[in-house]
């Protein structure tokens, strides 16, 4: 398992691989205190433009009932939006706090 900080201390890049030849799964983590859009860069054109296979926002951090909302690539590549006046891609809390994002950690890998 290798870990790496990506862009701020709020956003962690993760791969693991189970067993040697197993495939490599890449992992963002990004936590927030509140329910915040996330950052996802700029030319996020297909979903190979992303540097993760699985995203893993978790809201209320400080509280005793953090929330954690996991969404593989395509799913945010499908629910991204553009910043109407400048180059970057974003992920609103309206499109990632939703049910069935919600603690699936059994899809995870």
């Amino acid at each position: 398992m290798r870990s790496s900080t990506i862009g701020s201390s709020r956003s962690t890049g993760v791969e693991i691989q189970k067993g040697v030849g197993d495939r490599l799964l890449r992992v963002q983590s990004r936590a927030f205190s509140s329910k915040n859009a996330v950052r996802l860069g700029v030319n996020i054109i297909n979903p190979d433009a992303l540097a993760f296979d699985w995203m893993i926002i978790t809201t209320n951090v400080m509280s005793s009932e953090p929330i954690s909302f996991l969404l593989n690539s395509l799913e945010v590549f499908e629910l991204r939006k553009k910043d109407p006046s400048g180059p970057l891609y974003w992920l609103d809390p309206p499109r990632y706090l939703k049910d069935v994002f919600r603690e699936r950690w059994d899809d995870l890998g």
